[in-house]
């Protein structure tokens, strides 16, 4: 199963950091904020600086696609965790579907199979699209001479 792109780090993450199945791991947001966002600057400057408005708006931004990214792994049945996903420190275990489909996501052949294998109609007919282009092209170019 393809997961969107924050669901798919956030699992990785969480198979990462938590490890087995059943076991809670507590985090707060900054940490889940890393998981989705490598380069990932949770620390605000003070409330004077110019850029704290700019700032705070990114931050509040993240903080939604985590909250959204782990109510739908919640929805899915990959993850448990405490009902309010708004307090901090949230608390999180995997589930046996969360543990497997967390390793698919952490090997990077995995991964790719997994998008090749969500997508693979699309990418056949992109494929005979684009070289039936070409085969008419060469068609068209050969009737023309």
């Amino acid at each position: 199963m393809w997961l969107p792109k924050d669901e798919g780090k956030l699992l990785q993450g969480y198979y990462f950091t938590i490890g087995e199945v059943g076991r809670q791991h507590s985090s707060s947001s900054e940490d889940l904020l890393d998981l989705i966002k490598s380069t990932a600057s949770v620390h605000l400057p003070p409330a004077g600086d110019p850029q704290y408005v700019k700032k705070f708006k990114a931050w509040l931004h993240d903080s939604n696609r985590i909250e959204v990214a782990n109510k739908n792994l919640k929805e899915r049945g990959f993850i448990v965790s405490s009902d309010n996903l708004d307090s901090a420190p949230i608390t999180i275990s995997l589930t046996i579907t969360g543990y497997d489909l967390g390793r698919k996501y952490d090997s990077l052949f995995e991964r790719n199979y997994l998008f090749f294998k969500e997508y693979k109609d699309h990418w056949c007919w992109l494929i005979l699209g684009f070289l039936g282009g070409i085969i008419g092209a060469l068609i068209v170019n050969w009737l023309l001479k």
